[in-house]
């Protein structure tokens, strides 16, 4: 699972694929309706892959060859993942016939769901988030809706009410929202109340809790550091252990920090930290930045890529590239 497999699948390329996996590509016609649902870690003008990362630039622009072939009628684009709406704030045109969702604006968190301590299913704790707010607030509005009649406008108002720790967001083509979701989750002419899926079977094994509490949400920046103290706190024959790994994750943040404090205060970065990163961002500086942090710093993972943000603002100081490079480096 790499970002150039995906694009490749999704435009089609078969020749690209072959031998890779199933080789199966996306064949859709302009007549088809094509749903893609993401979920994994994010950053500002990124989506985190296993081992690489997806810049909005790269997609937007696959976006617009599957447009060009003429490889649907509609589009409908799900994505959980910290601030998920820099892949399309700005960037994703109206005219291309695609609708997205996201679980986040563009410059805050997304949130994991069902965590330590209402992680147990069937009586044992799994000491990780079961899902994210966005996700299982789409997912278990699905199961209990008629696919046939519920529109796409009317989940989006149902994820936004239940998903109250970010803000879920709409972005490009919105004149076909009251099409039924049942167009993009599922065929058409799926049969309400059948057997139970397999997400209602799961969630229905787990404790139930209070939909109005969020003391059992967690930022995505800190799902490891929760899932270390869910350990903690579960495996008692292995305390020890379990505090010394939540000890150096600890240590290893503050150095993170130190990091980008040192390198943000050297170039003079906004200290908000909301401050916007623009739509214009050089995406190939950006590109260089994290690659110069992966080499220089150690990889990028769900801690550090909160801090992307100052990579991508330095982008936009024009300053030159070998200043930006230099400054990252000395506070590495």
């Amino acid at each position: 699972m790499t970002p150039t497999n995906f694009l490749n699948v999704i435009q089609g390329n078969k020749d690209a694929m072959a031998n890779i996996g199933t080789g199966k590509v996306l064949e859709s016609t302009s007549g088809d309706r094509v749903f893609i649902y993401f979920a994994d870690h994010g950053a500002p003008g990124l989506i985190a892959f296993p081992h690489e990362y997806l810049y909005a630039d790269k997609l937007i622009k696959a976006f617009q060859t599957m447009h060009s072939k003429k490889m649907y009628d509609h589009m409908t684009v799900y994505v959980e993942a910290c601030e998920s709406g820099s892949m399309f704030d700005g960037l994703l045109p109206t005219d291309l016939n695609i609708y997205a969702t996201t679980a986040a604006n563009p410059d805050e968190s997304s949130w994991g769901y069902y965590c330590y301590p209402q992680d147990k299913v069937n009586g044992k704790h799994i000491n990780s988030c079961l899902g994210d707010l966005y996700s299982i607030s789409w997912l278990e509005d699905a199961d209990k809706a008629n696919m046939q009649t519920q529109s796409l406008q009317t989940q989006y108002t149902n994820v936004k009410k239940r998903t109250t720790k970010s803000h879920v967001m709409q972005y490009g083509s919105k004149d076909f929202t009251d099409n039924p979701i049942g167009n993009y989750e599922a065929t058409y002419n799926t049969v309400v109340s059948a057997a139970p899926s397999a997400i209602q079977v799961l969630m229905d094994r787990i404790l139930p809790v209070s939909q109005d509490s969020h003391g059992h949400a967690v930022d995505s920046r800190d799902t490891k550091l929760h899932h270390l103290y869910a350990k903690l706190m579960t495996e008692t024959g292995k305390k020890t252990k379990h505090h010394l790994a939540l000890q150096e994750e600890l240590l290893h943040r503050q150095k993170i920090d130190t990091i980008f404090e040192d390198f943000s205060k050297t170039l003079n970065l906004p200290k908000d930290g909301k401050a916007r990163v623009r739509t214009t961002t050089d995406f190939e500086c950006l590109r260089a930045m994290v690659n110069t942090f992966n080499m220089e710093c150690g990889d990028l993972k769900e801690y550090e890529l909160k801090y992307v943000k100052s990579l991508a603002l330095s982008c936009q100081t024009g300053l030159p590239f070998d200043v930006l490079r230099h400054a990252l480096m000395k506070a590495c």
